[in-house]
């Protein structure tokens, strides 16, 4: 058996977007298309575009012509492996730069990204990359990735589309035609620096035009941009306590960032992402050198500059152990000298004695 009509995918195209045109194109919805293959539609809440199970593929193949890897190719996985790592073998925990997909308790974070001129192309898909959290516009109409619908406020969902709205630029929950949504250009240094980010990932060696790095090496790029996505989002949000690093770092803004229960950089929205990746691009203009004589000369010791990451770089590590030791030794707890017990004399016996006698009645 297989598929009525068989869906080409694009080289950049999203396995959920892929598998959405599918169903359309076989005159179905994606749930009922799922719940056909995979006996069950629930497999869509996944997050099928970041890695998609070895055992959905393969029930795929039954139905479809394309090889097991161009199916696989249509999720991030193959980027992940590339600079990825994490001891965790749980590969939906595994990448820090891929926008979560879902809920954080009551909390939406984040999801698909889409920009309404590219759903005006003729056959319009949803690109992965825009599923990458430095990905804030789009290279070729240079628009800010939009997330949910400007007339209901629904999240971008192509997946929860139903047969009678066979579009994927329809609003799931409204009908609104998305190819009509209004977004700001991106910011030229965002755009220059999220493309220099992007053509590091997908080639085999990060291109020479980031000046930071100590390692010409994609692992050490990413992480040490994670790195300093934290540590920025850090003193740009205590100005006075950092006022001078600022700066010195030439990264002084008045964007008043959005308050989220996990400020990791992935779960931030695209505007708080916009302004922090234009302050990080700046940092990454300087060379190692030039990082650690401004940490220095701010006092910026190692501990205070570990406290905003976990993970570490080649990088991060050359700056370690360049920086001051400059943190104030705790003083020693003062000691409280007590009075040593003496026994009263007996002199000192008979005239407090002789002082109460008048108090003892019959005496």
């Amino acid at each position: 058996m297989s598929f009525q009509i068989e869906v080409l995918p694009y080289e950049d195209e999203s396995f959920i977007s892929w598998f959405t045109r599918t169903a359309f194109e076989n005159g179905t919805d994606p749930k009922s298309f799922a719940l056909s293959i995979w006996k069950q539609d629930s497999i869509l809440y996944r997050d099928l575009d970041r890695y998609t199970p070895e055992d959905l593929i393969n029930k795929l193949l039954k139905y479809s012509s394309l090889e097991y890897q161009e199916l696989k190719n249509l999720t991030l996985e193959f980027l992940i492996d590339k600079v990825d790592t994490s001891p965790t073998n749980n590969i939906y925990k595994k990448w820090y730069l891929i926008t979560p997909f879902g809920q954080k308790g009551k909390i939406r974070t984040n999801g698909i990204h889409f920009c309404p001129d590219c759903l005006k192309s003729k056959t319009p898909y949803i690109n992965k990359y825009w599923r990458l959290s430095f990905y804030i516009g789009c290279p070729i109409h240079r628009n800010v990735l939009l997330l949910k619908c400007p007339k209901c406020n629904r999240v971008f969902s192509p997946e929860k589309l139903n047969y009678l709205q066979p579009h994927i630029y329809i609003c799931s929950k409204c009908g609104f035609d998305l190819r009509d949504s209004s977004t700001n250009k991106v910011k030229e240094e965002v755009q220059t620096f999220q493309n220099s980010l992007t053509l590091s990932l997908v080639r085999d060696k990060v291109i020479t035009d980031i000046s930071l790095i100590t390692k010409n090496d994609k692992k050490d790029l990413f992480l040490t941009l994670n790195i300093f996505l934290a540590f920025i989002y850090k003193i740009v949000r205590q100005p006075i306590r950092f006022k001078s690093l600022i700066d010195d770092l030439d990264i002084s803004t008045n964007y008043i960032f959005n308050k989220v229960n996990n400020g990791t950089f992935s779960r931030l929205d695209i505007k708080d992402r916009e302004e922090l990746l234009f302050l990080v691009s700046k940092v990454f203009n300087l060379n190692v050198t030039e990082i650690i004589k401004i940490l220095n000369k701010n006092s910026i010791s190692k501990k205070i500059f570990k406290q905003t990451f976990k993970t570490i770089s080649p990088t991060a590590t050359y700056i370690l152990t360049k920086l001051n030791n400059n943190e104030k030794k705790s003083k020693s707890p003062t000691r409280i000298l007590k009075r040593k017990k003496r026994p009263k004399s007996k002199e000192e016996v008979n005239k407090l004695f002789e002082d109460i006698l008048p108090y003892i009645p019959g005496y």
